[in-house]
């Protein structure tokens, strides 16, 4: 190695640090002792009176460092620092800027500390190449202690403190003066001396120690070799840059080296060896991509997710998991590829590659290249300090970077944008209807038409609100009512749309029942009976509209539709599939033998992906939305707002209240439906898991005619007062006594999977005393009543799975009312929680949408973290035994109301298909 000091030019620095700058940049423009930021130094002297320490800042290159590229420092503070049991890195950057003299400079170097207690005036550190090639060797120790017998030989450790701490250990009692360096294994060399001159010559004279000791046992040869075959890196950009979210820019390295490294024998070993020195992880990973094949995709799916296992290993949960794509690859028999953000990063990493590939090839030669292990490498990839930035960098992106949730329930649409904490930012919602086709009893259509601009609208809506722009949106998702279905034909154009309860195929449903065990058979595998399943609809289709049914290539779910919509690409996944009664519960994927055993095509199903799967960009203009913004696979409302409360863990209870209720618990996918088929089973969002779910028919619905129709004077008011009607309405019921009165709504029955309609609307043992019954008294017992047929198909429920329900959580727009809360928690004797999120359905949809874009690491983690809790309602003794009774008077009443529909003296509010 050459030394490049030269005297004439040193005996013009006329203070210690200018001296300090001059021999830096000489150590700096050596890449084979220092690459891009790596390496630091210091010098100690004295102002007014002070012992400083003047080290490296961090962020300056000693190539170019210049005086204000370094701290000055208390030197006394820092060596009393190493005196002290322990020190967290945060807590020694802390310790290290309260020792600072000029606090404008630059952070000082996390060596600071072991740079004060060096008892000499000038210190150097590098990474020189020949010294830690050969210390990351098969014999490294062994080579090292042979070649540095006058050396202190310092094991791996983690920078910072902890070095600093281990040379303290190492070096009491002992005599500097025998000992000419230190050399840290896997890492790097330090020399020192009392003039700049002699420490800088100890480090050339140490290095070349090494690089003579390399020349003779392992010199290096690369060849002129041809690189193998052609390779399209304008496909292997586009997968980065979608897997890393961002534009990238590509450097091909094809030199000799690269060639030669590339086309070992061992080349994919090699691959796996780990970094020359431990700061390189944090610009290359451990590992580059390997690619030996044109599968690009598959290949870079196995290295995430070999990536991720090596998080989740040696994660506390406290690290935030970085991009799991690579930095870059190595092609079998072609060269190397390097991936930055500009062409800047890009040089940087092609640059340490090109000092690694050189290390492992000479490391090889002398038995073997061996890193830092996978614990070591990953402490050094997740440094607390690196962290820290990663910190502060993500908190300014979560407020400039942005998920949008679609949830398109029965009576409403909503766009909801979060910002990356799981923050509500705007809402656009419409409501919307669907309406009955004209000659089709009990239809349901879904007017595709229609209803895309309405969602269009409320996007164009919660965009303006955020007051961001769509570029902003780093990711979209969808959720939707279930069972409704939208058929396409060959060119994607939208043929067929029914909406969730739409009833028109009674006819094909009794059919299907009439044959002997099918329905028992179905409901085994699917978890679903033919009531409101996508097969009796596809009968009713072929039968009425053979035209439309020819042409059918595609089926897909509503929540399916609107990415379809988004993307361009139709798919479909378990949540909200499993809903269309074709499907298997326990391998959560369409099963096309139940469609062709009764006549129906079987090639109608688009590809199954579980939720969190990237689909494409956003390719529709019209929706505001940017051209990078991810589409990613979503789910049924009910999961959807089931992962937004956080209900991830198997016994896990909730009710959702919105136009209908939805009571739900988590099961194991593997559960055997109840053969009663008195429950409904759907595959839940979370992989291996699915839901018991009962369901209170039309509670939301009943409450907005009941305001409607009734409450016109409450409405005014609630304008004037700039308040929700609801809000004044549950102020006039909460002086309204638990029971209200004695009255009892007949509205939606107990779930009966099996054998399911519902009596007529009506309201029984009202009093023509207006004290007595009053809209008051009225609006109440509608509340009392939604909770107590959810208790009744909670019971039901726990009779199924064996099991009792400890707590409810509690949300959708029903949660908002602070008196409904408290008669759920008294109908059911339970404590109800509310979540401070309200929309649980847009929230668990942002979630999904937001693991597809990579800003989450993992679904339920993240469901944890984000769902908080507004408050909790602990049940009132009294007012549970009073329902208790209210509760088996209506179980009475509405088994004699069903009586009247079915003796044809009263007009049932809905049927399932099927029931005559």
């Amino acid at each position: 190695m050459q030394n490049l000091y030269d005297s004439s030019v040193a005996i013009k620095c006329n203070t210690d640090l200018e001296l300090r700058v001059y021999t830096s940049r000489l150590l700096g423009m050596d890449a084979d002792l220092v690459l891009h930021g790596g390496g630091n130094t210091s010098v100690k002297t004295n102002e007014n009176n002070q012992d400083v320490l003047y080290v490296k800042g961090s962020g300056w290159d000693l190539a170019t460092i210049k005086p204000q590229g370094f701290s000055s420092l208390r030197l006394d503070a820092l060596q009393k620092a190493v005196e002290i049991e322990s020190l967290s890195d945060t807590q020694m950057v802390e310790l290290q800027k309260e020792a600072m003299i000029n606090k404008s400079a630059p952070s000082p170097s996390v060596e600071a500390i072991l740079h004060a207690i060096i008892p000499y005036k000038f210190v150097d550190h590098t990474h020189a190449d020949a010294v830690v090639t050969i210390s990351n060797s098969i014999h490294g120790e062994k080579y090292i202690e042979e070649i540095y017998k006058d050396f202190l030989i310092v094991p791996y450790v983690m920078p910072g403190f902890i070095l600093a701490k281990k040379v303290y250990e190492l070096t009491r009692g002992m005599d500097w003066s025998t000992c000419k360096g230190i050399i840290l294994h896997h890492h790097g060399i330090f020399t020192f001396a009392n003039n700049a001159e002699e420490s800088y010559d100890k480090m050339i004279d140490a290095v070349t120690l090494a690089e003579k000791f390399l020349d003779l046992k392992a010199p290096l040869h690369v060849e002129n070799k041809v690189a193998k075959g052609e390779f399209d890196f304008d496909v292997l950009k586009d997968l980065i840059c979608a897997e890393k979210g961002h534009e990238v820019f590509v450097k091909v390295n094809t030199s000799k080296l690269a060639k030669t490294y590339a086309s070992q024998t061992n080349i994919k070993t090699l691959c796996k060896k780990g970094v020359l020195t431990p700061e390189h992880i944090l610009r290359t990973k451990r590992e580059p991509l390997f690619i030996d094949s044109y599968n690009l995709q598959e290949i870079v799916d196995i290295y995430k997710k070999e990536y991720m296992s090596y998080f989740k290993t040696f994660s506390k949960n406290s690290e935030i998991c970085l991009n799991p794509s690579p930095n870059w690859a190595v092609i079998k028999g072609y060269g190397t590829v390097s991936f930055g953000k500009d062409e800047k990063e890009a040089s940087i990493i092609e640059d340490i590659n090109n000092h690694t590939m050189r290390a492992v090839l000479r490391a090889e030669l002398l038995g073997g290249f061996k890193s830092i292990g996978l614990k070591d490498s990953f402490a050094m990839e997740y440094w607390e300090l690196e962290q820290a930035k990663l910190s502060k960098e993500k908190a300014q992106q979560n407020k400039e970077r942005y998920i949008m949730s679609i949830d398109a329930g029965t009576g409403s649409v909503r766009a909801v944008i979060f910002n990356l904490d799981g923050v509500l930012i705007s809402v656009g919602q419409e409501e919307w209807s669907h309406y009955e086709q004209e000659g089709i009893a009990n239809s349901m259509n879904f007017d595709c038409k229609q209803n895309w601009p309405i969602i269009l609208r409320c996007i164009t809506t919660a965009l303006k609100k955020a007051n961001i722009h769509g570029e902003q949106i780093i990711a979209v998702s969808a959720a939707s009512m279930r069972e409704g279905i939208v058929l396409y034909d060959k060119d994607l154009n939208e043929i067929f749309a029914v909406a969730n309860v739409d009833a028109r195929a009674e006819q094909e449903v009794v059919k299907l029942k009439e044959v002997v065990g099918l329905e028992e058979k179905y409901y085994e595998k699917s978890g679903q009976t033919f009531a409101l399943g996508a097969l009796p609809r596809l009968l009713w289709v072929k039968r009425h509209q053979p035209l439309i049914y020819e042409k059918i290539f595609k089926i897909s779910m509503l929540s399916d539709w609107i990415l379809f919509k988004l993307s361009g690409v139709i798919a479909s996944e378990p949540s909200n599939a499993g809903t269309s009664g074709i499907f298997s519960l326990h391998k959560r994927e369409w099963f096309p033998k139940m469609a062709s055993k009764i006549g129906i095509k079987d090639t109608i199903f688009p590809p199954c992906y579980e939720s969190g799967t990237v689909l494409g960009k956003v390719t529709c203009r019209d929706s505001k939305l940017g051209r990078e913004t991810l589409v990613v696979v979503g789910g049924g409302d009910v999961q959807m707002a089931s992962l937004g409360l956080g209900l991830v863990d198997i016994g896990d209870t909730a009710i959702i209240g919105g136009t209908f209720w939805q009571q739900v618990r988590n099961i194991p996918s593997t559960t055997i439906p109840p053969l009663d088929m008195s429950m409904r089973i759907n595959p839940h969002v979370i992989s291996g898991q699915s839901q018991a779910e009962g369901i209170t028919f039309f509670s939301g619905l009943v409450m907005r005619w009941f305001r409607d129709v009734f409450c016109e004077s409450e409405k005014e008011l609630a304008k004037e007062r700039k308040i929700d009607p609801y809000t004044i309405l549950e102020e006039m019921a909460s002086t309204v006594p638990a029971g209200s009165n004695g009255v009892l709504p007949i509205f939606s029955d107990s779930m009966k999977y099996y054998k399911w309609y519902h009596a007529s609307p009506s309201f029984l043992n009202l009093s023509i005393d207006p004290k007595v019954c009053n809209k008051s008294v009225m609006f109440r017992s509608l509340q009392e009543n939604a909770c107590i047929v959810s208790w009744i198909n909670l019971k039901n429920i726990e009779k199924f799975t064996d099991t009792k329900t400890k707590e409810i959580v509690f949300a959708g727009g029903a949660s908002k009312g602070a008196l409904w809360c408290q008669i759920l928690a008294d109908v059911t004797g339970l404590k109800v929680k509310v979540p401070v999120i309200k929309e649980a359905t847009s929230l668990g949809v942002a979630i999904v949408a937001g693991f597809g874009a990579g800003a989450y690491r993992d679904i339920s983690i993240m469901t944890k973290k984000l769902v908080k809790w507004e408050k909790t309602y602990l049940p009132n003794p009294q007012n549970h035994e009073i329902y208790k009774d209210v509760r088996k008077r209506w179980q009475k009443a509405y088994e004699a109301q069903l009586k009247l529909v079915d003796e044809g003296v009263t007009t049932s509010m809905w049927k399932s298909p099927g029931m005559s």
